[in-house]
């Protein structure tokens, strides 16, 4: 166990070091991931910067990260990332008595979690939105997923929302 969390303590510093370098922002550390976020500079910039992020990470992951911890011993450590695109709100939640925080609520953010679940190792995968609002050189390197058969998660007409793999 210590083995493992000194793992994923370095695996999140060095991903923390990452994401600002693509204008995100890292809302939260869940255990052996991280939500980030990014809000800027546009919108569609903004979809570009998050597989830019997503690719560099995966990089880092497999090229640096997994050949000098095998060479001391260890797994290598396998990533998923899901990447979707949206509205939120930041908000203060929780009960001040015992712990508050602020967080940023929407159904983009549960979205993405569960397009990372559908994402095989080493994989991104992102939402329908996020793939709409790619430049045109990107969404020549995505393909759909299929979806599993208990997906469930829809558009606001009812019809499945997509998922689709970054194919590099």
């Amino acid at each position: 166990l210590e083995k493992y969390s000194k793992l994923i303590s370095v695996l999140l510093f060095e991903f923390s070091s990452v994401i600002p370098l693509f204008y995100g922002h890292i809302l939260k550390y869940t255990g052996d991931g991280i939500i980030a976020y990014f809000p800027e500079p546009s919108f569609i910039t903004k979809n570009d910067l998050g597989i830019d992020c997503a690719l560099t990470l995966k990089k880092l992951t497999y090229k640096g990260i997994n050949p000098i911890i095998k060479n001391y011993g260890y797994d290598e450590i396998d990533i998923r990332i899901g990447l979707d695109s949206g509205e939120a709100s930041v908000m203060t939640i929780g009960n001040a008595e015992t712990k508050q925080h602020k967080d940023i609520i929407g159904s983009v953010v549960s979205f993405a979690a569960k397009i990372q679940s559908t994402a095989e190792f080493g994989g991104i995968n992102l939402g329908e939105i996020t793939y709409q609002n790619l430049h045109t050189d990107w969404k020549l390197v995505c393909s759909k997923v299929k979806l599993p058969s208990n997906w469930k998660y829809q558009k606001e007409k009812g019809d499945l929302y997509q998922v689709y793999k970054v194919n590099i």
